[in-house]
Order: C-alpha cells, then sequence, then structure tokens
C-alpha cells in the first residue's frame, strides 16, 4: 500500500489538473455494470480523502491550488 505523503503528492499532481484532463474524467468515472456480492472495494479517492480528514483539513481543493500550503500539509504528513 502507499504512504499518506504518496498519496498526497499524487492528489497534489491531480488535483492542479484541468477539469477536462482525462486524468480528472477517469477519476469521476463510475462505472455501470453490477458489482459481485460482497462490499465494494475501496476507491482511491476516497481512501486519500480518509487520510486527509485523519490530519484535519477542511478544503483539500482550496489548499492544493496553493503551492506553499500544499508543502505544509506536505510537512504536517511527514510528521
Amino acid at each position: 500500500m502507499y504512504s499518506l505523503v504518496d498519496k498526497l503528492k499524487w492528489l497534489d499532481h491531480v488535483g492542479r489538473m484541468a477539469e477536462d484532463n482525462n486524468v480528472q474524467k477517469i477519476k469521476r468515472w463510475k462505472p455501470m455494470s453490477k458489482r459481485s456480492t460482497g462490499s465494494p472495494k475501496t476507491r482511491w479517492e476516497v481512501d486519500v480523502l480518509e487520510d486527509i480528514k485523519s490530519i484535519n483539513i477542511s478544503n483539500w481543493k482550496k489548499v492544493v491550488q496553493n503551492t506553499d500550503s500544499w508543502k505544509k500539509v506536505d510537512e504536517q504528513a511527514r510528521t
């Protein structure tokens, strides 16, 4: 599994992309088919958002747009 710091680096990268970027489209994509029985697999975004909540970041979309404030989040995650 990836560490919190690795996830935050990727979130920083993806968060700055334009909304019409293919990565953004894939991130928002919802499959049309039904899943097999059992609990669904955790999506990457849900997993990262839980990690962000654990370090008390309230509005990550605004924070990721500001490089200086995102560096502070990165430092907080490393400690």
